[in-house]
């Protein structure tokens, strides 16, 4: 904080504009009063502390980034970065720093890149957090002492830094070489989390390369599906649902009026207007305000509010929530058949408490005698729906069908109950197979960040500065050695916890051990709703009226 006063007057005094300052000793009011003000008005300043490092949102007026301190641990300059570098920018991110040439920090900071050059190299997609590579700072000048640099602050010495020989060990001074170490934990936890645990990409810390090739395989395969009126199809959703449209949706933006049941999690998102439970929309990369210049979200494909729409019409349309059911569709053919027959299709489902999870189309053919038919593919059935062989339905249901239908829809339903228990059941048991494993790999992958960032009984990682901090209550090692009562705690969630909570240890770490706590927690409660599976169900879709041939064309 002596740091951003002293720059927040310098500032003031260099006449550059309105000042706004933010740190830790605002309230959380304050600091929404600030941001708000900071987003909604042009040409304002704001030096913060890192109290702004995550979860703000500085990009609609900001892409000028300053870091006067510059935190050499990767994983706080990229959130720091991402307040202007995120969703919705709509010019080129600037991002500067300032570091003391011709001192220790120079020979850290070229440190820092060779290590990023080398995970670019292994993993490929690591960002370039600093804006400068190996290849940039290739002949740098650095000094070799770390230790008596006081005498000799701004001399520039001969002394290169060996970018190949990265790991190497020469800083003297502790608080260096700690924070080398951090660096490496850093990098170290961002390989295992890319190249081990997928599933942390749900979390936002990275994802196989293998998951981006699939993601752009999908990107490819649904621009060949066709085109899409999105905007069409939200906005109907939405009036169906009881909403509202303002505007033209064929235009530059339109706003809709959202029902009570989409409102849920939608407080982020660019565009929605919470008091007014209103969303601005628009289908053009380049919109990104209204002429009230109040943010504008882009509707593209993965947009909430589609797969909102998606599942809200599947819903309605499989006869769920309060609304009235549509009716099931009818149609009929002449078919190659010795006596009428009706050919019921019908959705199969399996819900979790985390949604659907399994599906299929289903359909069984019935006539007014013998044994339905259970066809559990659609490529067994669906030749019997051969457009071309269309026929008008007037009068037909009465000839052929009135009499025994109505005992023929028991009859098939039943029977694809049947069917489809035997093939839910078959995935229910694969299900939970996967998802127990997936459950003990977490459990695993626990204890082994527990061992990293608080080994059982072993040494005690030391405090980051001794004295500074209150330590709890410590306890006697085997050895007669004094260590903090968490390192004799089994339970690895237990033990980051005690550990998270010791303000004698390195907060980077403490904060570390929290946020594997909460990812663990987050993934197992998904984990344990999509274990919670329902009951199957069968939902009527439609009836096809299979007519003979010749009694048709006797009609």
């Amino acid at each position: 904080m002596d740091s951003q006063q002293a720059a927040a007057q310098a500032l003031r005094e260099a006449g550059v504009g309105e000042v706004l300052t933010m740190s830790g000793e605002d309230d959380a009011h304050a600091r929404g009063k600030i941001t708000d003000r900071f987003r909604a008005q042009s040409n304002l300043v704001l030096v913060s502390t890192d109290t702004a490092a995550e979860g703000l949102n500085l990009h609609e007026r900001c892409h000028h980034l300053i870091h006067l301190e510059l935190p050499f641990n990767p994983n706080r300059l990229e959130q720091r970065n991402g307040r202007i570098d995120r969703y919705g920018q709509d010019k080129t991110p600037i991002v500067r720093y300032f570091y003391l040439r011709g001192t220790f920090e120079e020979r850290i900071l070229m440190r820092l890149i060779a290590k990023y050059e080398r995970q670019r190299a292994r993993l490929t997609f690591v960002p370039n957090t600093l804006g400068m590579t190996a290849d940039d700072a290739g002949s740098a000048r650095l000094l070799r002492g770390l230790m008596d640099e006081d005498a000799r602050l701004f001399q520039d010495e001969e002394a290169h830094f060996a970018l190949a020989d990265a790991d190497r060990d020469d800083a003297a001074d502790p608080a260096i070489r700690d924070l080398l170490e951090e660096i490496d934990r850093s990098l170290k936890s961002f390989e295992q989390a890319t190249r081990l645990h997928s599933w942390l990409g749900d979390a936002g810390l990275g994802a196989e390369p293998a998951l981006a090739a699939d993601a752009s395989a999908a990107l490819s395969s649904g621009s060949r599906a066709g085109a899409v009126d999105l905007a069409r199809f939200v906005a109907d959703a939405v009036l169906i649902d009881g909403g509202n449209l303002y505007g033209d949706v064929a235009g530059d933006l339109f706003e809709l009026g959202l029902p009570p049941a989409w409102l849920h999690g939608l407080d982020d998102l660019p565009g929605y207007d919470p008091e007014a439970r209103r969303l601005r929309l628009t289908g053009r990369l380049d919109v990104t305000r209204d002429a009230r210049e109040r943010p504008v979200g882009y509707l593209g494909r993965s947009h909430p509010i589609v797969r909102r729409g998606l599942d809200r019409v599947r819903n309605l349309s499989f006869g769920g929530g309060n609304a009235a059911p549509q009716d099931i569709r009818a149609s009929a053919v002449a078919a190659d058949v010795a006596e009428p027959a009706l050919l019921y299709t019908f959705l199969g489902r399996v819900a979790s408490g985390a949604g659907r999870e399994f599906e299929r189309v289903l359909a069984v053919r019935v006539g007014r005698d013998g044994e339905p038919a259970f066809y559990a593919e659609a490529g067994d059935w669906l030749p019997l729906a051969d457009p071309a062989r269309a026929v008008r339905t007037a009068g037909l249901w009465e000839r052929h069908f009135a009499g025994w239908a109505p005992a023929a829809a028991e009859r098939a339903r039943t029977t694809a109950s049947q069917g489809f228990a035997v093939r839910a059941e078959a995935f229910a048991a694969q299900f939970r197979r996967s998802l127990e494993a997936e459950l003990a790999a977490m459990d695993r992958w626990l204890a082994g960040r527990a061992d990293e960032i608080a080994p059982q009984g072993g040494p005690t990682p030391a405090a980051a500065q001794p004295g500074l901090f209150e330590r709890p209550a410590t306890a006697a090692g085997s050895d007669g050695s004094s260590r903090p009562a968490w390192a004799d705690i089994a339970d690895p969630a237990e033990r980051l916890a005690a550990f998270a909570s010791d303000r004698g240890q390195h907060p980077a770490r403490r904060s570390e051990a929290d946020g594997v706590l909460r990812l663990h927690r987050q993934r197992l409660q998904a984990l344990e709703a999509r274990l919670a599976l329902g009951k199957p169900e069968i939902v009527p879709l439609g009836v096809l009226m299979l007519a003979p041939e010749e009694a048709h064309r006797g009609a």
